[in-house]
């Protein structure tokens, strides 16, 4: 007599793939979704170059600029990451704007729990870094390169939930825990906020 165990085996592996299959790839569609609204926001920034992915619950934003050097500029590159699992999300997009046939509205990211805390700490202590190296550099990018230097010797960035990293020219570079308000753009502005909303809600339930 046959065993109808291989059988039986398939028809559960088949029931787990349509169960699991659907999620995966609609969180998948909807990282997606975000990365290109995300780089689609930038592209007609000063920047040459915009590199944007969402992925694991951490969004990374990357601007080059690879003449800034040589057209006088002080800025080449700018750096950006959140990890959504330690922020909450405001989405402005009752003050979305039209840009080229689309629409551009900013994400405001705050830390949340003890990310809160730890960034309230690292600002006043950034406060007082940056009071006493403008009064020694004065206002400018001496004065952000030196009071960020601190930060580069004590501070492991891979422990941070946010951060920034603002490369000058010809040289040096200021990093801390803080990232600016995103821009997302795209043809519909509903579709683009419940698509965040969802992210920031999937991944609080990591």
């Amino acid at each position: 007599m046959q065993s109808n165990k291989p059988q039986a085996f398939c028809l559960k592996a088949l029931i787990v793939f349509l169960l699991c299959s659907p999620l995966e790839v609609s969180a998948d569609t909807t990282s997606l979704q975000i990365a290109e609204a995300l780089k689609r926001a930038y592209l007609d920034s000063r920047y040459d170059s915009v590199e944007t992915s969402v992925e694991q619950c951490r969004i990374d934003l990357v601007l080059k600029d690879t003449d800034a050097c040589t057209t006088g500029s002080s800025t080449q590159s700018e750096h950006y990451f959140f990890d959504l699992r330690h922020h909450d999300a405001e989405t402005l997009h009752k003050h979305a704007r039209e840009v080229d046939g689309m629409w551009r509205f900013h994400v405001l990211l705050s830390p949340i729990g003890e990310w809160a805390d730890r960034t309230t700490s690292l600002k006043a202590e950034a406060k007082i870094r940056r009071q006493a190296a403008i009064a020694k550099y004065g206002r400018g990018k001496d004065a952000a390169i030196a009071s960020s230097r601190e930060v580069l010797l004590n501070d492991d960035m891979t422990d941070f939930f946010s951060g920034g990293t603002k490369e000058y020219c010809p040289s040096g570079k200021v990093v801390g825990p803080f990232g600016p308000a995103l821009q997302l753009q795209g043809s519909n502005v509903e579709e683009l906020v419940e698509a965040f909303e969802k992210l920031i809600f999937d991944c609080k339930l990591e």
